[in-house]
């Protein structure tokens, strides 16, 4: 079968942009890589030789790293393993991605219109089958948080530079800190391609309270005057007592730590007062409808989590028009669809390292808000792209992140959120035509009074207000907020 490579220019909302090969056709076979779907819709990136080995790594023991001991399996359907282990559930061959509707909740009450079947966890595994349109409320009966240790990550570095690690431990160790050395994210196969996003991380190796972290994090600020970052490890998973509720409030069936209420037909789950936009002005509860199953289970702080297990695919489709104006030109919403793909697969095994989830419903990693946000233009957007991402000339995924505006000129992705410097994730100018003799940041005086052929001013969608804006601080409310 032939292939067709497909690349898309900027659109609006894009934050980086890199150069990109995205190819349809039949996938080569995929050796030893685990967890990998086989999904043949989902193709991403340059081919893989089929008999070529997985990516390495190095041994633990090249970077210093103890070696752990194979883990046992999980439990028989236990939902909340691969949220944990932040890899990605493959369910029919396409990746199943675990998001936090809300939590911190003590409960849920939820419907479907059609019949709906609920697991229960325990010794023995209860099914509880739901006719259409009733309604259901799960609550937290009793429950023991998680236990959840602070750690202060002192570098972040990609898992392919030994060397630059190395000179960090003994950076740091020249300053009289001890150091050790873990990884994060995950590797992962799908549709015969792999997709790479571990990461070494270099942690303070000091016996430190929960309640002495932050201390200890400020004064390696003033000694050292370099950024570090508290990094969550989770020591022990929460668990607790779930009770299943009807309509008349009369208790149906406890579990034990979780609970999924799965349709028995293509009917969405319906949530009532869904908590969203939190700490954001526009912050507020509404009655929202998601596609997939929805997970009931205890959170870090022994509360009720809400989870949507959704598909990938439906996933975009109420993640596209939560993130960019349904009314785009359909390029740009079809542009917008692969950044979005590909920045939820970047995004897998690096954020919410002690929650039964990977990803949230808030901007802090994607807005989400499930059928109530979809459009026609968006879906179809989403469907036209379907398996594309935007890969690097060396073959990586990109963590093709975006935002609503970037002022005319983008920013390193080291500078916005520290860790290591990603070669497709560098400043550009945000311009509509060439950008000979213009006025860039370094004449920051000049790039900030010209009135540049930025898409951020001149979009149809722009708003001047937020293009340019100043805010003043006092040296008091800075160190307040930092």
């Amino acid at each position: 079968m032939g292939s067709s490579v497909r690349c898309f220019a900027a659109a609006a909302g894009l934050l980086f942009v890199a150069g990109c090969a995205l190819l349809r056709g039949t996938p080569p076979a995929l050796p030893h890589v685990p967890d990998a779907g086989l999904d043949a819709g989902l193709v991403t990136g340059p081919e893989l030789d089929a008999g070529a080995p997985e990516p390495d790594a190095g041994t633990a023991t090249d970077a210093g790293i103890t070696a752990l001991p194979l883990e046992l399996p999980p439990a028989p359907n236990d939902p909340l393993h691969a949220a944990y282990r932040k890899r990605l559930d493959f369910r029919g061959g396409s990746p199943a991605v675990p998001v936090k509707l809300m939590e911190g909740v003590t409960q849920v009450t939820f419907s479907t219109r059609g019949r709906l079947r609920m697991k229960l966890a325990g010794h023995v595994e209860k099914l509880v089958d739901g006719a259409p349109g009733t309604l259901w409320t799960v609550r937290i009966v009793e429950a023991h948080p998680a236990q959840v240790s602070p750690r202060i990550q002192l570098a972040e570095l990609r898992l392919e530079d030994r060397a630059g690690l190395q000179a960090e431990q003994k950076d740091w160790e020249s300053r009289g800190l001890k150091t050790r050395v873990e990884t994060m994210g995950s590797l992962y196969g799908i549709a015969g391609k792999v997709i790479d996003n571990r990461r070494f991380q270099l942690l303070l190796d000091e016996p430190l309270a929960p309640d002495q972290v932050a201390a200890r994090q400020a004064q390696i600020v003033r000694q050292h005057g370099v950024r570090t970052t508290l990094v969550q490890h989770l020591e022990q998973r929460p668990s607790g007592i779930l009770e299943l509720l009807d309509a008349r409030g009369a208790s149906v069936a406890l579990a034990q730590d979780w609970i999924v209420a799965e349709p028995l037909e293509t009917t969405p789950v319906e949530v009532r007062q869904v908590e969203h936009d939190v700490g954001y002005p526009s912050h507020g509860f509404e009655d929202r409808a998601y596609r997939g199953s929805l997970l009931l289970a205890v959170d870090r702080d022994g509360r009720l989590a809400v989870v949507n297990q959704v598909g990938l695919e439906d996933l975009l489709r109420g993640l596209v028009p939560s993130e960019i104006y349904a009314r785009a030109h359909p390029e740009a919403l079809k542009a917008q669809a692969v950044t979005a793909r590909g920045e939820v697969l970047a995004k897998i095994g690096t954020k919410h390292l002690a929650d039964p989830y990977l990803l949230c419903a808030e901007q802090h990693c994607a807005v989400y808000k499930g059928i109530s946000q979809e459009t026609p233009a968006t879906n179809a957007a989403v469907d036209a792209t379907r398996g594309e991402g935007l890969f690097s000339p060396d073959g990586r995924l990109v963590d093709s992140v975006y935002s609503a505006v970037c002022g005319g000129h983008t920013e390193n992705n080291d500078v916005v959120w520290g860790g290591p410097p990603n070669p497709s994730l560098r400043g550009q100018p945000d311009l509509i035509g060439p950008a000979d003799g213009l006025p860039t940041p370094a004449n920051l005086a000049a790039f900030l009074a010209a009135e540049l052929p930025s898409a951020d001013r001149l979009s149809t969608f722009a708003q001047p207000s937020k293009y340019r804006w100043e805010r003043r601080f006092t040296a008091d409310e800075v160190n307040q907020l930092t």
